[in-house]
């Protein structure tokens, strides 16, 4: 897995001015390439943290997504898989463009505190331990979606778990851990 910068991420993502048609799921999720699984597991951890998570159904959601997307981090995938009926889908080029330029500030802010170290922790053998960790916390989202923001912990460390992997930023899936060790005390606590 490379290393990688957010705004360079951004920038791949980015259609042409001149292009106006539509941009498949399917193809904004192979201009990843092998660094997929991070954004991916970022944005199904947001899902949860974020207000969003308040909305009825949506720790299902998240949690679902961060199950498949770390079964094939598991499984040792280059790249994500999308279900068809969710890559075909298309989003205007217009429409990318805008969140392109709107996520510019927050991933040159996040582009300042990440950097590659302790590399080894993003990579086999060692990711393989935190996509299981991954699909645990996944799991774990169903009977805690029942809780405002019951979710929060644990999505928080799905959200550290795929800042670290785009960026083979070791310490960053380290405090991944440390959040994961919160969200196994919230549902323990709770009797899950």
């Amino acid at each position: 897995m490379s290393s990688g910068r957010f705004d360079e991420l951004l920038d791949r993502l980015k259609p042409d001015p001149g292009d106006e048609g539509g941009v498949s799921v399917s193809n904004v999720v192979s201009h990843f390439d092998s660094r997929g699984f991070g954004p991916l597991l970022v944005i199904s951890g947001l899902l949860a943290v974020l207000p969003t998570g308040l909305i009825p159904g949506m720790g299902l959601v998240s949690g679902t997504l961060i199950v498949a997307f770390s079964i094939q981090l598991l499984l040792g995938r280059s790249d994500p898989w999308v279900p068809g009926f969710i890559g075909r889908r298309e989003i205007s080029a217009s429409r990318l463009r805008a969140a392109v330029d709107k996520g510019r500030g927050a991933a040159r802010l996040i582009d300042r505190w990440l950097e590659p170290r302790y590399e080894q922790l993003c990579r086999p053998p060692f990711s393989r331990v935190v996509a299981a960790i991954g699909v645990l916390i996944g799991l774990s989202m169903f009977p805690l979606a029942a809780l405002p923001f019951g979710n929060a912990v644990g999505g928080a460390a799905i959200v550290f778990f795929g800042l670290g992997l785009v960026a083979d930023d070791g310490l960053t899936v380290a405090f991944g851990l440390i959040a994961s060790l919160g969200a196994v005390v919230m549902a323990l606590s709770l009797g899950l």
